[in-house]
């Protein structure tokens, strides 16, 4: 954010980077089979994620 000018809480919005968001939940929804609760979005991957 800094790169750019903006500030770390502001909105990015581009349809091209929704749709890049949207197609990485898709994969990751589909390699979850079984959805684990964790603490944290790190801890959350390395439970639902296969290594």
């Amino acid at each position: 954010m800094k790169k750019i000018g903006a500030k770390e809480n502001s909105m990015i919005e581009h349809k091209m980077v929704s749709a890049s968001i949207k197609n990485a939940q898709e994969k990751i929804e589909k390699k979850v089979l079984i959805e684990h609760t964790a603490q944290s979005q790190k801890e959350w991957m390395e439970r639902n994620l296969p290594a």
